[in-house]
């Protein structure tokens, strides 16, 4: 497993596949329950017709639940990959914003409250993300100071891969 990943990502077995067969079986009984109450509209029984549309919604409900889960997991393997690759054990939140999108500090904060990521803290004062993964995948690859042709800024990067510089986006050799 991924040193950023908890326990939650696990992959599903039998049981996380019989959830979502349940998850069918609510969507064709909420189904259902649309289908009885437009009858019971017809036939004028607007009580009926409340009760089964509240049932059909409080059937919903478990599968948007499981479906909000499936989203977070991905999510959260997405950002685990990209610390995963990322060479130093700092990070500015406007270059975290500039990779992951806007707002991906405030949604990084939500999955580390909610047990999806770990090994990261947020550093409210300095403005920076502080990666704490004791072993991680980037130890093994080796990194070399490259400074950029073009504004000079100095850049680590990855020895025999293709990069561009972090400040300017003018393309490094390595």
């Amino acid at each position: 497993m991924n040193d950023f990943l908890t326990e939650k990502n696990k992959k599903t077995g039998a049981l996380g596949k019989l959830k979502w067969v349940l998850c069918v079986f609510c969507i064709l009984f909420t189904l259902g329950a649309i289908g009885a109450s437009e009858k019971y509209i017809g036939e004028g029984r607007w009580g009926m017709a409340a009760t089964e549309i509240i049932l059909g919604l409080l059937f919903l409900y478990p599968t948007f639940r499981e479906i909000q889960k499936t989203l977070k997991k991905k999510k959260a393997r997405e950002i685990a990959c990209w610390f995963e690759s990322y060479a130093q054990s700092t990070l500015s939140f406007e270059k975290f914003e500039t990779e992951m999108g806007k707002d991906a500090v405030r949604k990084l904060e939500k999955m580390i409250a909610k047990g999806y990521i770990r090994n990261i803290q947020i550093d409210r004062e300095e403005n920076c993300i502080l990666i704490t993964a004791p072993n991680r995948r980037v130890n093994e690859k080796i990194y070399i100071t490259v400074t950029c042709p073009s504004c000079g800024a100095k850049n680590q990067i990855i020895k025999g891969r293709l990069c561009n510089c972090e400040y300017c986006g003018q393309r490094l050799n390595s």
